[in-house]
Formats: C-alpha cells, sequence, structure tokens
C-alpha cells in the first residue's frame, strides 16, 4: 500500500492511463463541499458515477438552523446543477446507524464505475468519513481509494462554535470495540471542540501520561485552538506534553502511521 499525498491533480496523476474515477461526496450547507466535484469535470479521466449525500440535521440540535441549512444545500444544488454536472443524491440522517452507512456504501458500490474510487471528506461528520474510508480499503471492488479534502479558504474557520452536541461522546461506526488490556491504547479523534473528551482520556489514561498528535498549520488561530482544545482535554497537567507530543503535516498520513505504530 502506497500513501501518496498533494494535490488533486499531483494524487490523480500517478494513476495508470485514463482510469475512470467514481466520486462519494456530501452535498452540504457548505459552499466548498461542491469545490472537488466541479474540478473533476476538469478531469481528463472519465468520472460517470457522482454520489453526493445529504445528511439530514439531527433535530435536537441547538442551535436549529434547518431552514437556513436547507436554503444553502438547494443553491449548492443549483450551482452544480448549472454547471451541467451529473450527480445522483441519497440522503441520511447524521446519527445513522452503521447499517445505514453500509447500505449507502452498497448503493455507491452498485453505480461505481472502474476500481478508483475519490472520497471527498470535506463536509461529511467524522462519524461518516471514518467508517467510508475504512470501508472503502476493505473493499476489493476498488484497488485505489482517494480522499480528498478542500480548506476553508481565506475566511479560515468560525471562532465560535458552530453548536451544541447534546450527546456524550461515543464510540464512532465501525470502531466498536476497546483495546484488548495487553496492549492499551485510546486514539481521541477531534477538531476544534473538546466534547467530554476529558473524562474519557482521564478514564483511560489513569495514571499514565497521554500521548498528543498534532498537525502543523499556518494559521495561527488554528493553532491557538489546538493548543486550547489540548488544554482542555488534558486539565491541569502541561507537565505531561514533553516527550508525548508529536506534531506531524496534515498531509503527510505516512507519518501520522508511523507515529501511531509505535
Amino acid at each position: 500500500m502506497i500513501l501518496p499525498w498533494g494535490t488533486g491533480d499531483s494524487v490523480i496523476a500517478r494513476l495508470s492511463g485514463k482510469e475512470e474515477i467514481s466520486i462519494l461526496g456530501c452535498l452540504s450547507f457548505e459552499r466548498r463541499g461542491s469545490v472537488v466535484p466541479l474540478w473533476t469535470k476538469a478531469l481528463a479521466n472519465p468520472c460517470r458515477c457522482r454520489c453526493l449525500i445529504i445528511i439530514n440535521p439531527y433535530k435536537g440540535s441547538y442551535p436549529e438552523f434547518a431552514g437556513e441549512v436547507s436554503a444553502a444545500v438547494e443553491r449548492n444544488r443549483e450551482l452544480l446543477k448549472n454547471q451541467d454536472l451529473p450527480f445522483e443524491e441519497e440522503a441520511a440522517d447524521l446519527l445513522a446507524p452503521e447499517d445505514e452507512l453500509l447500505r449507502l456504501l452498497d448503493a455507491f458500490q452498485a453505480r461505481a464505475q472502474g476500481t478508483t474510487v475519490l472520497l471527498d471528506i470535506t463536509s461529511f461528520p467524522k462519524r461518516y468519513f471514518c467508517f467510508f474510508v475504512q470501508q472503502l480499503m476493505l473493499r476489493s471492488a476498488f484497488d485505489n481509494v482517494i480522499v480528498s479534502y478542500t480548506e476553508a479558504g481565506h475566511g479560515g474557520y468560525p471562532i465560535e462554535r458552530l453548536a451544541h452536541d447534546p450527546l456524550s461522546p461515543d464510540y464512532l461506526p465501525g470502531f466498536p470495540f476497546p483495546v484488548p488490556d495487553g496492549n492499551r491504547a485510546l486514539v481521541v479523534s477531534v477538531g476544534f471542540e473538546s466534547l467530554g473528551l476529558r473524562s474519557v482520556v482521564e478514564f483511560h489514561a489513569g495514571d499514565r501520561a497521554p500521548k498528543v498528535l498534532m498537525s502543523i498549520s499556518n494559521d495561527m488561530n488554528a493553532i491557538d485552538r489546538q493548543w486550547a482544545t489540548v488544554r482542555r482535554i488534558l486539565g491541569e497537567k502541561p507537565e505531561v506534553l514533553p516527550g508525548n507530543l508529536e506534531v506531524v503535516a496534515p498531509w503527510d498520513v505516512e507519518s501520522v502511521f508511523e507515529v501511531l505504530e509505535y
């Protein structure tokens, strides 16, 4: 297995010949979620299958922006249609169970052309894209799995939180079982929201110092928010960081795996 990284054009150039590519993405309220589907129009590789999933908001969320979300999704749908971009839609709930996520993947695989899939995780929640990456890599129907992400742009990411999570932290779909006691580890996937992860880390880590893996960024606001999140998770234990902190470029997948292996 090779794990190349880079711009979309440079990664696609690694494919042999003009292999057909099938796209799995998310049609959301975010404008940047439309960037990769539109970019595929300019590829020399044929791309006849574009499946975009609409994720219905959680009804118990607060603040509740269902109307605004629906209007923004419709604008992005019209944007794609006005560019004569053919695509098919599927819909699922934000907290869809594992069986529903498998159904979405089965429907996508039935439509897919060729053995190369481009998964655009830009607007997918973690519970979706972590499961999709795992399952697509396990499926023999796909020889190549390419994962893309579009940054937020010049405006950056919002400083304030987008919503309050009414649920407690839980295992992601596809990753349900704790590591056996003989080789214990705790992997926490987090953006800028610490949620209730401090208590989870404290429970599993015990007296041991948790290790922290962070990404490099040229955005000072993003760096400040990363450190603020780490402080909220670790509590008043800054002394645990020396010797237990690794910083890796977010696009360097191989280095991330190397850090997680030791």
